[in-house]
């Protein structure tokens, strides 16, 4: 066993709790038996090592290395090795306190000595809301709370028993209560921005007491018009609360338009549309306040709005006849429409609308091949090639466009809205990239005009279409010698998974998350859910291979990565390739934004090579929009390539390995929608 020094030489650095002030410049504290106590009761003892978000710990929650200690420790040694480790701590407050020019009593450093050992000494370094409090030495007591409080995340998810935690440390930095008992109660508030953003996501308070001062929140094209508490009541700072719960908050649009209509809720997948388009008098409701969603637009009413939205002139009825009339005349005399007799008072159905909107538009043959089960018209995809129409899923799977159908108001409302934005004659506020899809312009597409463009040397699409067939809502392809195998990739967003019902409904490989590097702060985090599915995939006889979700912006975080993801593999059976999977954070900030392609490939390449060395079989990850507009295929060709498109059948210019076909399976034994994959590669 290591050796260690003597439990005695390091409680006499102990110090029982004292209530006056110290001098940061002049006397340097020690943490009291009451927080040693504190501490330990919350950790609890662990005799042998133990794993937890990549590291390792022992004890009462001292770190170590994984072979520190091949036959574990005792009580005392634990014991110890704590007290050797908020000795080290106090090193670090104390010298914190003296730069920065403040002074603690015994209570306040006794809790900051908890924080630190608890959540480390980031609190410390540059300027933070502590360190604010600390320094002014002028603060309230929700204030502070606040300052600590926050301080309760994980994956950028807050976690009860953290913010516990951080509330019983407040009470010692408040009140110097160690029990938690003889002090004002706490609570705390989720602050959910509704769209928005909020300053913080939750928000502390002592109960029986004015909350104090709430959250800022910010939505672009919006005004916040304040939280709104679990009763429905509007918070502010002098509102009194029992207990906590979850506080939302409430926006108007900044354009002044007032909801009038019965029949558009505001969290309706077509709310923004319409409300943007009303708001400018594009369009309107009827005279008992509804504006009735799901009624069919008649040929006349589709006229008029298109031809408007793409920049005609208002059109006058021709004597004496139809009042759309005029929209008749001019679509048919610019070509748009043949000239025809048309009934302007029955439904305009969605293959007509799309003819007229792109010779509206003059949009010629987009040159891709149809994502679409049910029709290759090329107005359908030169729009769908633009973002204004991307269909939607069946469920079986299978893109639709339903040309047959009839279109309704609040789906020609969210392609009126598209078309002027294409123009560039719309203006915010428009939909939230949080919103759900719509059915005429969902999320399937990335609405870029990108033409492909061949790269010689890079393999083209070799897959016979007529070899992809649905069965139960899962993909299978055979010809031409191939058969691919069946599969899925998941991570902790799938929750608790039995692998067991996984092979049982005939999944046969699956690519398992190792974790991912934060968009915007940049830390590498380990997948929560990483060991245990990797375990309980191979136990039920399912392949694994693995992926990473890179944020990387150059080669030396790239090696970082892969670096982090072979130290977790070892050890495991991966039969599949370990892929990079870089992604563009879209609609969003990202740290990533206005990556060159240069630096894009090296990245990869950094990844790939350290995965090939290590004697794993190496692949790189994208979609349509990263594959043509980001990477430089050729520079990374040498790898195999996992395509995701979600069409009927793939539409990809280029050779790929791996197909990811859809992001909403349902698979028996994962309680949540799974990515869908089908392999065309034997990889045994």
């Amino acid at each position: 066993m290591k050796k260690i020094l003597s439990a005695a030489l390091v409680i006499c650095m102990l110090v029982c709790a004292a209530s006056v002030p110290a001098s940061a410049a002049d006397i340097e504290l020690y943490p009291s038996y009451s927080i040693f106590a504190f501490i330990s009761e919350r950790e609890t003892f662990r005799q042998q090592v133990y794993e937890s978000h990549g590291k390792y710990y022992i004890g009462y929650g001292t770190e170590c290395s994984p072979q520190e200690w091949p036959e574990g420790i005792d009580a005392q040694t634990a014991s110890v090795l704590l007290e050797m480790k908020l000795a080290e701590i106090s090193n670090e407050i104390n010298s914190f306190a003296k730069a920065r020019g403040f002074s603690l009593t015994q209570e306040r450093f006794d809790a900051l000595v908890s924080f630190t050992f608890h959540m480390g000494p980031d609190w410390m370094k540059g300027t933070t809301r502590i360190t604010k409090c600390l320094e002014s030495g002028s603060f309230s007591n929700s204030e502070f709370a606040n300052a600590m409080g926050v301080w309760c995340h994980l994956n950028g998810e807050v976690v009860d028993s953290l913010a516990q935690r951080r509330i019983e440390e407040i009470k010692i930095f408040l009140f110097g209560d160690y029990t938690s008992q003889m002090s004002p109660e706490i609570a705390y508030l989720i602050m959910d921005a509704a769209g928005g953003e909020a300053e913080d996501d939750i928000c502390f308070f002592f109960t029986g007491e004015n909350l104090g001062t709430l959250p800022s929140a910010y939505r672009n094209g919006y005004s916040f018009q304040g939280w709104y508490g679990p009763d429905g009541t509007r918070l502010s700072e002098n509102t009194v609360l029992w207990e906590g719960g979850q506080a939302t908050a409430k926006w108007a649009r900044s354009d002044g338009w007032a909801n009038t209509y019965s029949d558009v809720p505001s969290n309706a997948w077509y709310y923004d549309y319409v409300a943007s388009l009303s708001a400018r008098g594009v369009i309107d409701g009827y005279p008992d306040g509804t504006f009735r969603p799901k009624g069919l637009v008649t040929n006349g009413e589709a006229l008029k709005l298109i031809l408007l939205a793409a920049g005609y002139e208002a059109q006058e009825p021709l004597q004496g006849e139809h009042w759309a009339s005029g929209y008749y005349a001019l679509a048919a005399d610019s070509g748009f429409i043949d000239r025809m007799p048309m009934d302007l008072n029955k439904p305009m159905d969605r293959l007509n609308v799309a003819r007229l909107t792109a010779a509206a538009l003059g949009l010629g043959d987009s040159g891709i091949v149809t994502p679409f089960y049910d029709t290759d018209d090329r107005s359908v995809l030169a729009l769908y090639n633009i973002g204004i129409l991307t269909g939607s899923y069946d469920n079986t799977g299978r893109l639709m466009y339903l040309p047959g159908d009839g279109i309704v108001r609040s789906e020609v409302s969210a392609v009126v809205w598209r078309i002027m934005s294409y123009l560039g004659t719309g203006d915010e506020p428009g939909p939230d990239e949080n919103d759900p899809p719509d059915p005429v312009a969902g999320s399937a597409g990335t609405g870029l005009p990108w033409q492909v463009q061949p790269i010689e040397g890079v393999p083209v699409y070799n897959y016979d279409s007529s070899g992809f067939y649905t069965q139960d809502g899962i993909k299978y392809y055979e010809a031409n010698g191939i058969k691919a195998k069946v599969g899925i990739d998941v991570s902790q967003h799938q929750g608790e998974i039995n692998w067991r019902k996984v092979a049982a409904a005939g999944v046969e490989f699956a690519m398992i998350r190792v974790g991912f590097r934060g968009y915007s702060d940049g830390n590498i985090y380990e997948d929560t859910k990483f060991r245990e599915n990797i375990a309980g995939a191979l136990e039920a006889g399912i392949d694994v291979g693995v992926y990473f979700f890179s944020q990387a912006i150059n080669p030396e975080e790239a090696e970082e990565e892969v670096r982090f993801v072979l130290d977790r593999i070892a050890g495991y059976n991966i039969i599949y390739p370990v892929a990079y999977d870089w992604e563009d954070i879209y609609g969003r900030t990202a740290r990533t934004d206005g990556i060159t392609t240069r630096l894009l490939c090296s990245c990869a390449n950094t990844f790939c090579d350290a995965v090939e060395q290590a004697g794993y079989r190496s692949m790189v990850y994208f979609n349509t929009y990263i594959g043509l507009m980001l990477y430089d295929l050729s520079r990374i060709m040498q790898y195999d390539f996992w395509y995701a498109g979600y069409t009927g059948v793939p539409d990809f210019y280029y050779d790929f390995d791996m197909w990811q076909y859809w992001d909403s399976g349902r698979i028996d034994g994962i309680p949540e929608k799974v990515d869908m994959n089908l392999c065309f590669k034997e990889y045994r």
